[in-house]
């Protein structure tokens, strides 16, 4: 079913679900299904998880500088694809709460090809007439953001108690000023510290969006719910090209949550989610 929504009440959900996919455009899964997959894999305590999953968010960090205009779409490219030799280099062997937070770095890297083998088979299989190439980062994201979704519906939220993350940050900042052609003019532990701030508010809004992908349409009572959250603000953080991206991505949300369901969890010929994340889980060997 396709919802028609009248065009400000369109914009500005579109507006709320699209900030919240800001620092999300890896092409692979999105933040709590990347926390969720290193925690199962690690499975080593409170402490070590922890720092596991917030280091399984730590490459696409790359991606939200981009966004905020404050590094180049290589140097973006640079730094996701090689946050975690990066890392690595710079670990001290004392520092297991670091050895962590690399290795979840690393599931991150490891899951990606295969998040993106599974949702090339949905490209194929949405219906009606699969997807087009001009859609396919939009439906990419959409896809991402929906799987996320229905985990959060099923094993509850996964990175809301990422509040701390001072060490963790000073870590990052040295691995992005080595990753960069010149030194950053901003401050990137404090840019660390606001992008899991909004990683947090994407779990919160696909979390009240849950209910209504699984049922198949949007109406009202996720208007009201979202636009009690407090992430608007992000708006002037992002490039208009960024904005105009995910506004689309945003659209797609609210139009084809039907289609969107009946093509995730494999019900249109398409990978289930829930196999693909499996495979991931069961598959990954830490170095």
């Amino acid at each position: 079913m396709r919802n028609k929504f009248s065009n400000p009440i369109v914009f500005v959900v579109a507006l709320a679900i699209g900030i919240s996919l800001s620092a999300t455009t890896a092409l692979a899964w999105d933040a709590p299904t990347h926390a969720h997959i290193a925690g199962e894999i690690m499975d080593c305590g409170p402490v070590c998880n922890y720092n596991a999953e917030m280091g399984s968010l730590a490459p696409d960090f790359a991606w939200y500088l981009r966004d905020k205009g404050l590094i180049t779409e290589t140097e973006a490219e640079n730094l996701h694809n090689g946050f975690y030799d990066l890392a690595s280099a710079k670990l001290n062997w004392w520092n297991f709460g670091l050895r962590n937070f690399v290795d979840g770095a690393f599931t991150h890297i490891y899951a990606d090809p295969m998040a993106d083998k599974s949702i090339e088979t949905w490209y194929e299989s949405f219906q009606p007439g699969g997807i087009a190439d001009d859609d396919k980062q939009a439906f990419h994201l959409a896809f991402e953001f929906s799987v996320g979704s229905l985990l959060l519906s099923q094993e509850g939220l996964q990175v809301w108690d990422l509040l701390f993350a001072h060490r963790q940050a000073i870590f990052v900042e040295e691995v992005v000023v080595e990753a960069l052609d010149s030194p950053p003019e901003f401050d990137v532990s404090q840019e660390f510290k606001k992008y899991l701030a909004l990683m947090r508010i994407l779990e919160k809004i696909a979390t009240l969006y849950a209910p209504y992908l699984m049922k198949g349409e949007v109406d009202e009572g996720l208007i009201s719910e979202a636009l009690s959250w407090e992430f608007l603000d992000s708006v002037g953080e992002l490039s208009e090209e960024s904005l105009g991206n995910y506004l689309k991505v945003a659209q797609i949300l609210l139009s084809y949550p039907d289609q969107i369901y009946r093509t995730i969890t494999g019900e249109t010929g398409g990978v289930d989610w829930r196999v693909a994340v499996d495979k991931v889980i069961e598959d990954c060997v830490i170095p």
